[in-house]
């Protein structure tokens, strides 16, 4: 909110914010067919292949927004939307991974070990947890 509005006359997406977002999203694209393409040439099962897509599109989309909001420049310390997003993401995530039923309706791998599954989801759970936490004011 410490900048002016935009003025009306001013176009609402520009070329180059256009290009730069088609840009981010066709990265994120190439990420999720290479992992798609790197778990077929290993043999993966359906349910693996299904777990590996998953996983890099919800990755992919937190990179995106992080870029897009600003977190490469610093912004995204202040950004507690995105960090709840993220501690909401992993908690869904840890839920449909080890709850039986939600992992079957899924269709994700029954064979998941919630050891590697919990030392993942630890480290983004604990940076955004940091970065939520509640600041003392400095009484100057």
């Amino acid at each position: 909110m410490r900048a002016l509005p935009r003025s009306a006359a001013t176009r609402l997406f520009d070329v180059a914010a256009v290009a730069r977002a088609l840009l981010v999203g066709g990265v994120a694209f190439l990420a999720v067919v290479l992992v798609q393409w790197l778990a077929r040439s290993a043999s993966f099962s359906d349910e693996a292949l299904r777990l590996a897509g998953l996983a890099t599109i919800i990755v992919g989309n937190l990179a995106i927004l992080q870029w897009f909001r600003g977190a490469w420049r610093g912004a995204g310390e202040r950004n507690r939307a995105f960090h709840s997003l993220v501690l909401a993401v992993c908690v869904l995530a840890g839920g449909v991974l080890l709850i039986e039923p939600l992992r079957q309706t899924f269709g994700l791998p029954g064979d998941v070990d919630a050891r590697l599954v919990l030392t993942f989801l630890a480290i983004p759970v604990a940076c955004a947890a940091w970065r939520l936490r509640p600041r003392r004011q400095s009484t100057g």
